[in-house]
């Protein structure tokens, strides 16, 4: 999640033009409803790629990428010419007779092409075209990201789900050990302290039980809604918490150069480059405004004969062509300001693709240093705790039910055996979300 933020505020100080992720054409064909009471799912591929399929975000991201296609169908696009027709010299009496200081009326009708000869346009499609790529780029980034927001949620679902387990089994022990002693005391007051303490114990147990349902929950309608599931009122995942990939971890260098070529999020910032140099020879391009070519035709209408001269004769009209060039000067304004700051953007992306490689960087290398720790720690708990902490509880269990063992005895044991297996379950969470990160960073699915 804070790579994804940190990725995308990266993205949004060198991308002008607003054009975000490509969503694929089968995210459009979900947000299937499914209106069944639960919906099960066997395995954490399922789940992820369901989530893909119907994920809100991900259907809505279709739309972004149309509004990138035609930001870039607007950056090619041409200025209209313009027609210009003036009539001039009208007479307010009379038509010109050769006897006033006006002369005949005319019409000129002017068309007018702006030429672009500074190459703007080819500038601003290349921009958007980067733009675009950028954008496909983010995509997959979003994609990554809904992925492994999934897969961690599912691996939260499936922890709350065996401490669930392992809760009801200890206030099943409790109750248990509340009904012996009750049954041993009998109706005497005796030991009305014993019996104050098991009971307190049960409580305290059905509580805890409780908020791991409430969290639970909380969890798995998080779960629904990165599924982009309707109308569910129960979400089972039908697949253990525990699981060790097979292959060893390769170096922290391989893991790094493989960040490099599959991470979306990495793409995009050194495509960023390519952007803010499309950026700078785009301001350079808009030191020119556009030439204006003009051609048309003026008509001057009929003279007719001078009254005051005999000998004078109705002149006829005539038609001729006109043309001309208007062509800006770049004296004053030479659009230094989008120039400086388009060379600016292009320093500061450089840099700042620097630090995001020095932060992925120590990032692999936490997540590469807990794998190795949490798997360490799950082999040792597994082998040598977790058999004596179910061997203690045996033990004392039996010896409670036939007198040998005191209440504290009893209590420890239990308490014992059920922290060992909160820590268990609590590191192989912890090794599988560290894994599941690692992967969606790197793209590494084991070899090399």
């Amino acid at each position: 999640m804070c790579m994804k933020r940190k990725i995308r505020f990266l993205l949004s100080i060198i991308i002008i033009h607003p054009a975000y992720i490509y969503a694929q054409q089968s995210a459009l064909s979900g947000n299937e409803r499914n209106s069944s009471e639960t919906i099960t799912l066997s395995s954490i591929e399922e789940a992820t790629t369901l989530g893909l399929k119907q994920n809100l975000n991900l259907i809505a991201s279709k739309f972004d990428i149309e509004i990138s296609r035609a930001e870039v169908l607007s950056a090619g696009s041409r200025k209209n010419p313009s027609l210009n027709a003036l009539s001039s010299l009208n007479p307010f009496r009379k038509n010109y007779d050769q006897t006033t200081s006006a002369g005949p009326k005319q019409l000129d009708l002017l068309f007018t092409v702006p030429l672009d000869i500074s190459q703007k346009i080819k500038s601003r499609k290349d921009l958007a075209y980067a733009n675009l790529k950028i954008s496909e780029i983010l995509f997959h980034e979003q994609i990554r990201d809904v992925s492994m927001q999934i897969q961690i949620v599912c691996i939260d679902l499936i922890l709350h789900d065996a401490l669930r387990k392992l809760l009801k089994e200890k206030e099943s022990n409790l109750t248990g050990m509340v009904r012996m002693i009750e049954n041993r005391i009998g109706g005497s007051n005796i030991q009305p302290l014993l019996l104050s303490r098991s009971k307190l114990a049960v409580n305290n147990a059905s509580i805890e039980l409780r908020l791991v349902k409430l969290q639970r929950d909380m969890i798995a309608r998080k779960l629904i809604t990165l599924l982009g599931i309707y109308d569910q009122k129960e979400i089972i995942l039908n697949f253990p918490l525990r699981e060790i990939h097979p292959y060893d971890l390769p170096d922290y260098e391989f893991l790094m150069a493989s960040s490099k070529d599959s991470l979306p999020g990495f793409i995009a910032l050194k495509l960023g480059s390519e952007y803010s140099e499309k950026a700078v020879e785009l301001a350079k391009a808009e030191v020119w405004d556009d030439f204006d070519f003009s051609f048309g035709l003026s008509r001057q209408y009929a003279q007719n004969a001078n009254p005051s001269d005999t000998g004078s004769s109705k002149l006829p009209g005539e038609s001729s062509f006109a043309f001309g060039f208007n062509i800006p000067l770049p004296v004053l304004y030479r659009n230094e300001g989008e120039i400086k700051k388009a060379e600016i953007l292009k320093l500061q992306n450089l840099k700042r693709l620097n630090a995001f490689e020095l932060e992925l960087g120590k990032e692999i290398q936490k997540l590469h240093s807990n794998i190795l720790l949490y798997k360490k720690f799950m082999i040792e708990i597994e082998k040598e705790q977790l058999p004596r902490a179910q061997q203690v509880l045996n033990s004392q269990k039996r010896l409670f039910g036939t007198g040998g063992s005191n209440l504290l005895e009893y209590f420890d044991s239990i308490s014992a055996y059920n922290e060992t297996l909160v820590n268990y379950y609590n590191i192989v969470s912890e090794y599988r979300k560290n894994f599941i990160q690692l992967l969606s960073i790197t793209g590494f699915h084991g070899g090399k």
